[in-house]
């Protein structure tokens, strides 16, 4: 077995390289959390974000199926012949998955480490967590466009007023449902003033 770790560069990774007799090498990757993920979750408001960057990581190591089903766990034993010998795609798998576990769990808040405290698989994990923080992401994007909807330009200039657009679409974007361009330009132009009349007519035209 040999290791090759990559600590300069600004993603540092840890890799072991295991060969299990006549199988192909096959490199184990170990996650940094605090240097690769310094998004640490934290919350609801935070967990598209998080998700969406731990995902991309992951995408980019060809992890992913560790997370989301795709890539289960082979059968610890396989049958040569007429017996059964270990199967060693088990033991790499297995490997892979306690650190994938441990990273999501250096990933979260000392407050939300409970939850995936008793997890025995990356797959539980992400998923328990999924549960916990997805429905009040939804909760947060209803309550963003309701605001959005009901903005009022009052005395603002339209500096500020974009501002407030700007800030508004773009936590709407983190949690995970973007405000298309037409519906953009829909939420500006309900509620300006009349200065603005032409403007308005020329862009709905």
């Amino acid at each position: 077995m040999t290791e090759d770790s990559n600590s300069s560069g600004p993603f540092p990774y840890h890799t072991v390289i295991m060969s299990c007799g006549n199988t192909p090498s096959t490199a184990l990757v170990s996650v940094n959390a605090a240097t690769q993920l310094p998004l640490k979750l934290t919350g609801s408001s935070i967990y598209p974000s998080w998700r969406t960057m731990f995902s991309t990581l992951l995408y980019g190591y060809d992890l992913i199926g560790y997370v989301d089903g795709t890539y289960p766990c082979p059968p610890e034993m396989i049958k040569m012949g007429d017996t059964f010998t270990p199967n060693p795609e088990h033991k790499i798998w297995k490997r892979q998955d306690s650190l994938l576990l441990h990273a999501i769990r250096e990933s979260v808040d000392s407050t939300i480490a409970p939850l995936v405290a008793s997890t025995t698989f990356a797959q539980e994990s992400w998923a328990r967590l999924h549960t916990t923080y997805a429905s009040k992401s939804k909760t947060r994007i209803l309550g963003l466009r309701e605001m959005l909807s009901q903005l009022i330009k009052e005395n603002k200039s339209v500096v500020e007023y974009m501002t407030v657009i700007k800030t508004m679409t773009d936590e709407l974007a983190i949690v995970g449902s973007p405000l298309g361009e037409e519906e953009m330009v829909i939420s500006v132009l309900k509620v300006l003033g009349s200065e603005f009349k032409e403007l308005s007519a020329a862009i709905r035209a």
